[in-house]
């Protein structure tokens, strides 16, 4: 059996790789954290934007996501979601 040892040199890490791990551990995204969080084009998040389709908060001129609410969008299959008021039951 060999022993493969790798030198540092030789390994190489991607620039999408340091903004994915920024992406996770931060709870607001810019467009671009966003896009390489979804692995979605900036595009197409500016036309979710526009149709108000994707949750987002606007501040000025800057656009930003909350990861959790982000998630929730995804999981309700890229739908609007509303928390409607529970009935009581009698």
């Amino acid at each position: 059996m060999k022993n493969f040892c790798i030198s540092k040199k030789s390994v190489s890490i991607a620039p999408d790789f340091e903004l994915n791990q920024e992406s996770t551990k931060n709870r607001y995204l810019t467009v671009k954290l966003l896009s390489s969080y979804l692995h979605i084009s900036t595009s197409y998040i500016y036309k979710k934007i526009s149709d108000n389709s994707i949750p987002h908060i606007k501040i000025d001129k800057r656009i930003i996501f909350d990861r959790e609410l982000i998630d929730l969008w995804l999981s309700n299959n890229c739908q609007p979601f509303e928390d409607f008021p529970s009935i009581k039951s009698a």
